[in-house]
């Protein structure tokens, strides 16, 4: 019996979802643009002693009291 509901229930969703349709977007909130700080010298080393690269600063994480406390 459960097996039953749970196939009923994903075709449902399944149909639900193929027959949606599209509505366009007429307006939306965009933040930015955010300047971003390098270092002054490309190749100072952080305290690892691994050199800058702009890869790693996309990975960095920015928490939200941060942005909160530097008014960014």
């Amino acid at each position: 019996m459960t097996n039953k509901y749970t196939f009923l229930l994903i075709t449902f969703l399944s149909w639900y979802t193929l027959t949606a349709k599209n509505f366009p977007v007429h307006e939306y909130n965009h933040a930015g643009p955010f300047s971003v700080n390098t270092p002054f010298l490309v190749d100072d080393a952080n305290v690892n002693g691994q050199k800058f690269s702009e890869k790693e600063l996309l990975n960095t994480f920015l928490s939200e009291k941060q942005t909160q406390q530097t008014g960014i």
